[in-house]
């Protein structure tokens, strides 16, 4: 594996605590986890992640950037108060799974019956480990 050699460095931050720490992974081990989280939630090109949580951890980056961008889909990066009209607004280009912790998810089902939903087609819904 050429890549096995190849270490990433990451400036992460602890949700809770706010604690900046480095955080070192190979490509090698990057590139897998992400095929293999792509291939376990069955993405491919036309799946879109909606991104509702920061980029303070190693696994929201392969989460919410690596997974979605090497299953040859992409990422939208936006806040709760955006997702339901954004998701309006899509139509047929639809996001279709998002990453999102417990409290964001309840805003995102409190609103839902604000919105006209009919056309949207959300087959998966990511919740970080950090937040069971």
């Amino acid at each position: 594996n050429e890549f096995k050699d190849e270490v990433l460095v990451f400036l992460t931050e602890d949700p809770e605590t706010k604690e900046k720490k480095m955080q070192t992974c190979s490509l090698g081990e990057l590139l897998m986890a992400s095929v293999t989280v792509s291939f376990l939630w069955n993405l491919s090109a036309k799946d879109v992640a909606f991104s509702l949580m920061p980029m303070t951890r190693l696994e929201s980056i392969l989460h919410q950037v690596f997974v979605p961008v090497l299953s040859g889909g992409g990422t939208i990066i936006g806040e709760p108060r955006y997702f339901w009209p954004f998701m309006e607004e899509l139509g047929e280009k639809r996001s279709t799974w998002y990453y999102a912790d417990h409290t964001t998810q309840e805003q995102i089902l409190e609103t839902s019956l604000e919105h006209d939903i009919h056309g949207v087609s959300l087959r998966l819904i990511a919740i970080p480990s950090h937040d069971f």
